[in-house]
C-alpha cells in the first residue's frame, strides 16, 4: 500500500518503506549536505509510520527529540517530524496529482 508524505514542500508518494536521502528523488536535498546518500528509512505498516536513522551522523527528530539509530520509532500524524533541517509531514488523506512517484 503506497502512502503521500511531503519533505520540504515537495509532495512524494512512496511503498510501504522508502529510504530518504540525497539523491532521486530527493534531488532537492542534494545541496544539503547534513543529509546522507541514506539517511533514515520510512515505513507504513498498519496504518501506523515508523522511522529509523542509518547512521549515527544521520539526524532524525520527533517532537525535538532525536531518534536512535537502533530501532524504528512510531510516530503519529501530529508529531513534528524532522529529517535533518527537513519537516517531514504524512499526508493520509492526500487527493492531488502534483507529487512524485518513488
Amino acid at each position: 500500500m503506497a502512502f503521500y508524505f511531503k519533505l520540504n514542500d515537495k509532495i512524494f508518494k512512496g511503498p510501504n518503506k522508502i529510504t530518504i536521502g540525497r539523491g532521486a528523488p530527493f534531488d532537492h536535498l542534494d545541496e544539503d549536505r547534513s543529509i546522507a546518500r541514506t539517511h533514515c528509512s520510512l515505513i507504513m505498516k498498519k496504518n501506523e509510520y515508523f522511522i529509523k536513522p542509518l547512521s549515527e551522523d544521520a539526524v532524525v527528530t520527533i517532537n525535538n527529540k532525536q531518534v536512535s539509530v537502533k530501532k524504528y520509532k512510531r510516530f503519529a500524524l501530529s508529531d513534528e517530524v524532522y529529517v535533518g533541517s527537513y519537516k517531514l509531514d504524512l499526508l493520509p488523506n492526500y487527493e492531488g496529482k502534483d507529487y512524485t512517484v518513488i
